[in-house]
């Protein structure tokens, strides 16, 4: 995902929340005018307000006895949460603070627990940034890039110099990623400008390019029948999906999901490849059989339910 992707993401979830949420501003804010009596003072409300249709029933407040919807939404999607088992921390220090929104980039890192994460560092370099720092740029970086579907398809090094190359760039940063994914959870906390919730601190086009990376790393392992490495590759993959799927945003899931439709090609490379056994095969089911299904939409949906409604609360101050 590009970052004109994610933001026009960003702009047609806050649209569809604003388009559906203030409508029913009225029924939370004060009008100036004129109040006038319903047409029939006996329509019963079809909903019972109470508990059991109330999403936030033990909210945190303001001074002011509003709610403070992002404490709310981190206090949900961060529980259980801990600096041990939360996998976006590893995952960040390996590609890198510069995704994260320079406004937001220190409140971030505290509410993580990190102390100390340098722009200019070791991390995970994406196809584009590499090839520009060996001094490819424009069509012969684009046909280079456009190689990729070829090169998943069926690996030749002779014909995919450059793609052999980037990989070997990034071998330190894949095999911490194959660490870092074996962390359960995936938090990234929330929070707040002047004007809305911004949840999506960060360009989450590199954590997709890393799992490209990862599986294409695989298919280049699966072609020297390296199956160990190819298939720990693989897994590494399957997991970030998930993990990524887990997030409290609808664009952490739509990335998510993304990287699920990458983790068929290192399957397909290490199962064409031959070199599979049946009792390799088998391990391998093993593994997938054991991983978590990718994240359902319904939980973002209520996540993104704060955002609106602290919208909302914003616009009647």
């Amino acid at each position: 995902m590009n970052r004109s992707t994610g933001l026009s993401i960003r702009l047609s979830v806050a649209v569809f929340g604003c388009a559906l949420a203030l409508p029913l501003a009225g029924a939370f804010f004060p009008t100036t005018g004129t109040a006038t009596a319903p047409a029939e003072a006996s329509v019963k409300l079809k909903i019972t307000v109470g508990k059991e249709t109330t999403y936030l029933t033990d909210a945190p407040v303001r001074p002011d006895g509003t709610v403070d919807y992002v404490k709310a939404y981190n206090a949900i999607q961060g529980k259980g949460v801990t600096a041990e088992n939360n996998a976006f921390i590893p995952i960040l220090k390996i590609v890198g603070p510069g995704g994260i929104l320079e406004k937001n980039r220190a409140a971030t890192l505290e509410a993580l627990g990190i102390k100390n994460l340098p722009t200019d560092g070791s991390y995970f370099t994406g196809l584009s940034e590499y090839l520009k720092a060996q001094g490819v740029g424009g069509e012969a970086a684009k046909a280079i890039s456009g190689q990729m579907s070829a090169a998943f398809a069926h690996w030749d090094a002779g014909k995919y110099p450059k793609l052999a190359e980037w990989v070997n760039a990034n071998g330190k940063q894949l095999d911490a990623a194959a660490d870092a994914v074996t962390r359960d959870r995936w938090y990234v906390p929330a929070v707040a400008n002047d004007y809305m919730i911004d949840i999506l601190v960060r360009d989450n086009k590199t954590v997709g390019e890393l799992a490209g990376c990862l599986a294409l790393r695989a298919t280049i392992r699966a072609a020297d029948g390296q199956v160990e490495g190819a298939w720990k590759d693989a897994l590494t993959v399957h997991r970030l999906g998930r993990l990524e799927s887990e997030g409290g945003r609808l664009p952490e899931r739509l990335v998510g999901w993304g990287i699920g439709n990458q983790m068929i090609i290192p399957d397909r490379a290490l199962l064409s490849s031959g070199k599979l056994s049946a009792a390799q095969a088998r391990a391998c089911l093993a593994d997938l059989q054991k991983l978590p299904p990718l994240g359902n939409f319904v939980d973002s949906a209520n996540c993104e339910r704060l955002t609106n409604q602290f919208t909302i609360y914003l616009t009647s101050r």
